[in-house]
């Protein structure tokens, strides 16, 4: 009798810990409800209207990076002409010289065998013979502007490779060996530079084509305002400016962003009388 209570104990006991008896009020295993296409729409919605909040905000802010580190540059650029200066008696550097049997010597550098047939695109420049690269250093640097086009469909290099991004005030410093500027404060230096070629294989009336160029002046619409509108213009006296385009002077070809400073034939900013 008292076994069978033992065993009708253990039997009650081990139905109370049974899951038959007392089962959870809870799925053991849940559903998974993925999203709904109203859901998706939603989301991808809103990935684009931030999208379109950033993009231009990214771009700003990109274009900011370049134009300080253009306005870097052609600083260090006017720091170079001044050592130079002291070196050469106050005297600028001429736009160019040739060179007997070896080529010619522009201010930018040595263009080895100038003359001698080589195709736009394929002309040697040696950037270390640059007239100011005593004072500079180094190649691929301060005399680049990151905002000049190089990648788009319409750039055309004058050498094998970039060259330079700024043009020198050939008119109213390179010519006669200049000296006297009368105020530096107001005679342009270096300035973002390009030119519309359509003179020169690929390029043709039919297919112009944007090009570093090397010289800004009061005749050749040569300034580049690829800085949202605006040119980087160093002046003689190291200041740096950011100028806008005489109106009605932008070319609309290529990124229609090259013009002039000035009325055509205005001196005023070149030193030009």
């Amino acid at each position: 009798m008292t076994r069978r209570h033992a065993t009708t104990g253990r039997s009650q006991a081990s139905g109370a810990g049974s899951g038959s008896l007392h089962p959870t009020p809870y799925p053991l295993h849940p559903s998974r409800r993925g999203f709904t296409l109203i859901e998706l729409l939603v989301v991808i919605a809103i990935i684009a209207i931030l999208a379109a909040i950033l993009f231009p905000v990214l771009g700003k802010v990109q274009a900011s990076a370049h134009r300080a580190q253009c306005t870097s540059n052609i600083r260090q650029l006017g720091i170079a002409v001044h050592m130079y200066l002291m070196d050469y008696d106050h005297t600028y550097f001429p736009y160019y010289y040739d060179l007997p049997d070896v080529g010619r010597q522009w201010y930018f550098g040595l263009e080895k065998g100038y003359g001698q047939g080589f195709k736009e695109g394929a002309r040697d420049l040696d950037k270390t013979r640059s007239l100011l690269f005593p004072y500079i250093q180094h190649t691929g640097g301060v005399e680049m502007c990151a905002s000049f086009p190089y990648h788009s469909a319409y750039w055309k290099p004058k050498f094998s490779g970039a060259s330079y991004g700024y043009g020198y005030n050939i008119y109213g410093l390179a010519s006669d060996a200049a000296t006297d500027t009368g105020d530096d404060s107001r005679t342009i230096l270096f300035a973002d530079c390009a030119q519309v070629n359509t003179f020169q294989t690929p390029a043709s009336p039919d297919n112009p084509m944007l090009e570093e160029f090397y010289y800004v002046s009061p005749y050749e619409a040569t300034v580049h305002f690829r800085h949202n509108g605006r040119a980087v213009v160093l002046f003689c006296d190291g200041h740096v400016e950011l100028m806008g385009p005489y109106p009605g002077s932008l070319d609309p070809r290529c990124d229609g962003e090259v013009g002039m400073l000035c009325a055509r034939g205005d001196g005023r900013l070149f030193n030009v009388k």
